[in-house]
């Protein structure tokens, strides 16, 4: 094939099967990886199933209202089995973003509460 030469009608089809085979063998690539992650993941979810149920917190976790088989195991990654690193209840509100977090500055005084800003006064300078 050379540039200057006009493309007659086989030519252009061949070129355009060839396309379209390299384009649908890569939606089938894709297809593919994509069910294989899914069906990974699914087996992943299954066996962090099975492995919550046996944890000795399972039930504490698992009674919380709302939660469901995936932030169950979650709330306990998060917050781990180990009862002496939250001494009062306020520490455990601090990890959760839920204990309220008061800010001043000249200018601004804030309250935020699980990295939002809820009530803020802006003033200005003192005389």
């Amino acid at each position: 094939w050379h540039p200057d030469l006009p493309l007659t009608q086989q030519m252009r089809a061949k070129i355009s099967l060839l396309f379209y085979l390299t384009r649908s063998m890569e939606a089938i690539s894709l297809a593919t990886l994509l069910l294989n992650t899914v069906r990974i993941k699914k087996a992943t979810y299954k066996e962090l199933g099975k492995l919550f149920v046996q944890h000795l917190d399972h039930d504490i976790f698992a009674s919380l209202p709302g939660v469901g088989k995936l932030l169950a195991p979650a709330l306990l990654v998060k917050f781990g089995d180990d009862r002496d690193r939250f001494p009062v209840p306020a520490s455990v509100q601090t990890l959760a973003g839920t204990c309220p977090v008061t800010s001043n500055s000249r200018f601004v005084a804030a309250i935020s509460q699980s990295r939002r800003v809820l009530y803020a006064v802006v003033s200005g300078p003192e005389p």
